[in-house]
């Protein structure tokens, strides 16, 4: 999954940058940034094709819905540009002293954009819940609302990311600073497994219900397909039955 994948490029660059004794890692910086921002890259373009269909959706069907979809579509470029841009200030310096510092900025602006589109999203789950009580319902606000607590989590790996490379603390203040970043993207990722459990869940109860539908769909088209066979072979007898007087 692409989220708990971000997460983990996330600890290994920090590991990197937190115990810098591994000079190999280095590929005109550090190797984790340099094949981050290629994915960044591919995602880029994939959140923008995923606009174009959002819009094109939009289109043929304007409700709220789809309007919301779109602009999270569309904040969805902006997240991975983010990333990317960070990506590319991780490859130009790691120092304090050093372009890499302003890498940090970049990841809260794209953690910043990824909650609201979290928020837009709940809000479309707590109201189909609202209208139609399901059990998947149900669960699609739960699963909106660990997507919301991975992020925050995130964010707040974010921030702390900035005080400890711009704000010029002393070594041990840098270093509880790292161990608080650290326990954020830890959390992060636990969280994102837990969303990983619950989406998979939610897509066997969905394929489960859509298969029940289409067993029901099924039988009554059977059922009213063998009452026209009777009624054009035995006539108004067929659906209203023998006669009393001939039983």
């Amino acid at each position: 999954m692409l989220q708990r994948d971000s997460a983990r490029y996330q600890k290994l660059r920090r590991s990197v940058e937190t115990f810098p004794v591994l000079p190999a890692l280095r590929t005109g910086g550090y190797a984790p940034a340099f094949f981050e921002r290629r994915a960044n890259e591919k995602d880029s373009q994939l959140a923008r094709n995923a606009v174009s269909d959002a819009r094109s959706d939009l289109k043929e069907d304007p409700t709220r819905d789809n309007f919301a979809l779109l602009r999270n579509a569309r904040d969805n470029v902006k997240q991975a540009d983010a990333r990317r841009d960070a990506n590319t200030f991780d490859l130009l310096g790691s120092s304090a002293n050093g372009a890499g510092r302003f890498a940090g900025v970049f990841r809260k602006k794209a953690s910043q954009t990824k909650l609201d589109s979290g928020y837009r999203s709940l809000r479309l789950a707590q109201q189909e819940y609202a209208k139609n009580p399901t059990e998947i319902n149900r669960m699609n606000v739960q699963l909106a609302n660990l997507y919301i607590d991975a992020t925050l989590q995130e964010d707040d790996g974010n921030t702390n990311e900035i005080t400890g490379t711009i704000a010029g603390l002393n070594a041990n203040a840098k270093a509880l600073n790292t161990i608080l970043f650290w326990k954020n993207f830890q959390d992060e990722s636990n969280l994102w497994l837990r969303y990983d459990r619950l989406a998979r869940k939610i897509l066997i109860a969905q394929q489960k219900a859509d298969a029940k539908d289409k067993a029901s769909s099924t039988d009554e088209q059977d059922s009213v397909s063998n009452r026209m066979l009777g009624m054009s072979m035995y006539g108004s007898q067929f659906e209203s039955g023998p006669s009393r007087g001939g039983q």
